[in-house]
């Protein structure tokens, strides 16, 4: 299985020790602008370490970006890099969080975290923007408790292709998801996509080499409609995985009854013709 970005980011640090190129942790924290319990957190894995803080490192310790991203075995580099993309990241448009995601979204005088919402109005407004942090706080937002330790983000989908699952109008609250090694297989998420905008699909298989993900809808009755997509990862602003949705939708269970119905029909027909 491949590493992680943290688990080489903590073979890199302990180089740096070992190599007498840092005295010890604090002074990598303090290179970071981070305290020292943040940075611990960082190299036991409980916090992931942000794109900002990562470039921040590449360029202070002279760290090779392929070594983080698991494509070479040499740790240092030849020269500073003032960004990542040098680096053969497979998702090299996908590395840095948006720019209101350096911060946790912020509490109001209730304790409860707002959670921007893109409507379908929005979504254009939104892919020319998503990384405004002054436009995001111009959203309007939802409250939800259990979705308040994350960066979050709520998007009201338009189209059917995820019915029976999620219906058009439904809105779904997602949460951020950093790299392609986050992704779980076939799990809902919202795609924010230069070339085919607002997603939402099940994302069921991910090839680095030909640099694609492969995504599927829940469309049942139009599957034609909404065919199986490959999408470029180059086209990919930001990935959010699914977390829960609200829906003022009451399916009415009347087709499955009828299926039912028919099946039970044709077993007792079946039996019948013994």
């Amino acid at each position: 299985m491949k590493e992680t970005v943290n688990q080489r980011f903590n073979k890199a640090v302990n180089y740096l020790l070992e190599t007498k190129r840092a005295n010890n942790k604090k002074q990598i924290a303090e290179s970071l602008e981070v305290s020292p319990s943040y940075f611990t957190e960082i190299l036991k894995e409980r916090l992931k370490i942000s794109g900002d803080l990562l470039q921040i490192f590449l360029n202070k310790w002279q760290i090779d970006p392929n070594f983080i991203f698991g494509n070479s075995d040499q740790i240092l580099g030849i020269e500073r890099y003032e960004d990542m993309a040098s680096a053969k990241e497979p998702f090299h448009q996908y590395k840095h969080q948006p720019q209101e995601a350096k911060k946790f979204p912020k509490a109001d005088a209730s304790n409860s975290v707002k959670i921007p919402m893109v409507s379908i109005e929005g979504q254009q407004a939104y892919l020319s923007n998503h990384k405004d942090s002054d436009y995001i706080q111009t959203l309007p937002s939802y409250s939800i408790p259990t979705l308040s330790s994350k960066l979050t983000r709520a998007f009201e989908v338009d189209g059917n292709s995820m019915a029976p699952t999620i219906t058009h109008g439904d809105v779904i609250f997602t949460e951020w998801i950093e790299s392609l090694q986050d992704i779980i297989d076939d799990t809902v998420y919202v795609i924010v996509s230069k070339k085919d905008g607002i997603l939402v699909r099940r994302i069921v298989d991910i090839n680095q080499e030909l640099d694609y993900i492969l995504t599927k809808a829940d469309a049942v009755i139009n599957k034609r409609q909404y065919p199986d997509l490959k999408l470029a990862l180059t086209d990919i602003l930001e990935l959010w995985k699914a977390k829960m949705f609200l829906s003022a939708n009451f399916t009415n269970p009347k087709s499955l009854w009828e299926r039912i119905t028919n099946l039970e029909a044709t077993v007792e027909n079946l039996k019948k013709s013994e």
